[in-house]
């Protein structure tokens, strides 16, 4: 069985299952996987058909948990709740370290490149959650104008039935 592919969480489908936590596979859409794999922030790492993020890496309004059988990630939800060792560590050597070193002071530029980035791929998040956050609120005030719609067609078909209770006792009475 799989493991989360969050760096350092070590929470298995056998086992944890038990406890509500839920695992979720990659999502196929690239632009979305793109974002699911920049936001693990694993470096050089490729998911497989079978990787799985634990749903504790998730707010609680990414999770749709209107079915019984099953719970789903809600559509355009990007994993955001790591731990503070989430980043993994970058395996260097001495010679690789001194390259790095040289190619830093070629280009100074290279760092704020990358922490540039960092900010844009955090920023794309922010905004991609905000976006979800008025579909979530869009959606459950489309549900709330769902169940009202029912309850006034219940209440027509209830008045409906009451006026033809009504006339069936009035022609009862006249019929005696």
């Amino acid at each position: 069985m799989p493991v989360c592919s969050a760096f350092g969480c070590q929470r298995r489908p056998e086992r944890d299952r038990k406890d509500g936590i839920t695992f979720h596979k990659f999502p196929r859409c690239p632009g979305l996987r793109k974002k699911w794999i920049a936001a693990t922030r694993r470096e050089n790492f490729t998911p497989s058909k079978f990787a799985v993020l634990c749903s504790c890496h998730f707010l609680e309004k990414d999770m749709d948990r209107t079915s019984l059988s099953c719970v789903r990630v809600r559509e355009g939800a990007i994993p955001s709740v790591f731990s503070a060792l989430h980043l993994q560590p970058k395996p260097r050597s001495n010679r690789k370290h001194r390259k790095d070193r040289s190619e830093t002071q070629k280009n100074p530029n290279r760092l704020e490149d990358s922490e540039s980035e960092r900010l844009d791929i955090k920023s794309e998040i922010d905004s991609e959650s905000e976006r979800l956050d008025i579909k979530s609120e869009i959606d459950s005030e489309s549900e709330r104008l769902d169940i009202k719609s029912e309850i006034d067609s219940e209440s027509e078909r209830l008045d409906i039935k009451s006026e033809i209770d009504s006339e069936s006792e009035r022609l009862d009475m006249n019929f005696f």
